[in-house]
């Protein structure tokens, strides 16, 4: 299931329109982490949360902030 996730999370990011035809039952949660300040590696979240896309696909992001690698993973619970 989480590959599935990250597939259309993916696809939304870069604007593929077939994964908006993906239906959707229910809200899906979706934690993306960031260590630091926001970089280039990141815009594309940061883009899809500008653009809508992750609310057309009724996705629920939310965004993670942490200043050190092993603090994310510890927060995201890996």
């Amino acid at each position: 299931m989480r590959a599935l996730r990250r597939a259309v999370l993916g696809a939304l990011v870069i604007g593929t329109p077939a994964a908006l035809a993906l239906p959707a039952n229910a809200t899906d949660a979706i934690t993306a982490g960031t260590v630091g300040q926001p970089s280039a590696n990141f815009w594309p979240v940061l883009v899809g949360i500008n653009k809508g896309s992750f609310a057309v696909a009724n996705v629920d992001l939310d965004v993670l902030y942490a200043q050190l690698s092993r603090e994310r993973a510890q927060r995201l619970g890996k």
